[in-house]
């Protein structure tokens, strides 16, 4: 658990590389990285050092790994709305193609405990489905809930919520079911991830923690770093992907 209060973070916090040459990665809560080199993944442990690998040779590359389920990680090939699952081995358990469902403008997905979320530009409308693709939640049109232009570029989600970054805007809150909640204003945000009822976002060079709950910034961390498109967190670090470099960073409070 994170817990987060409304101190100022110290600023000498040490950043370490453990990875050159990624295009997307994720974290199960385990402490496994999954990285994304266009059709290959690796599975890593903390510092780099690679265990699994898996490649793919009958679609485009990669765009998106999502491993909020480590025994069922989730890749996504936006050229052709093809998402796949991989077991904690590495092994191919299925393979969705959103086409097939009738879903053509497809911008972003993420995995979430009980299925998957995907938005859906043509039809400006996130789409929740299980396994068995069972469509179990939908929202409305969100052009109906908020003013400012669509551009989702990412997604996370916990079993609480859903987090959407609409690029150059802001982001999204959903419940867990759709439900919209708000919208938190962040233009300049990069990148999301989802810790509980704690919303960490990347801008500029910070990192900004947005307690859900209480519908409040508590506070923000200096990384050092710029262009933040991906945030994970394992024991006391969290872990960025900058320029597509995988950089830990050491996590203390005043």
């Amino acid at each position: 658990m994170l817990i987060i209060s409304c101190s100022t973070f110290a600023q000498n916090n040490k950043t370490n590389e453990i990875w050159n040459g990624a295009d997307a990665f994720s974290m199960d809560n385990l402490g496994n990285l999954y990285i994304i080199k266009e059709s290959i993944v690796f599975k890593a442990d903390t510092i780099g050092k690679i265990l699994l690998t898996y490649s793919n040779n009958n679609q485009d590359r990669f765009t998106y790994v999502d491993a909020i389920d480590p025994l069922r990680i989730m890749l996504f090939a936006d050229e052709f709305s093809i998402i796949s699952f991989l077991d904690n081995k590495l092994a191919l358990q299925s393979v969705i193609n959103l086409r097939e469902q009738n879903f053509y403008d497809i911008r972003a997905v993420c995995n979430s405990t009980d299925g998957f979320w995907c938005y859906d530009h043509s039809q400006q409308q996130l789409f929740k489905y299980d396994f068995t693709l069972q469509k179990i939640a939908e929202t409305q049109p969100l052009a109906l809930l908020i003013n400012n232009a669509l551009t989702i570029t990412s997604m996370c989600a916990n079993d609480k919520w859903l987090a959407c970054l609409n690029n150059n805007s802001g982001i999204l809150i959903f419940d867990r079911l759709g439900s919209y909640v708000r919208s938190i204003e962040a233009k300049h945000a990069s990148s999301i991830m989802l810790l509980e009822n704690m919303l960490v976002y990347a801008e500029n060079n910070q990192l900004v923690f947005f307690d859900l709950k209480l519908n409040l910034e508590t506070s923000r961390l200096k990384t050092g770093l710029n262009n933040i498109s991906s945030i994970k967190w394992y024991h006391n670090r969290f872990y960025l992907l900058s320029d597509n470099k995988i950089l830990q960073l050491d996590y203390k409070k005043d």
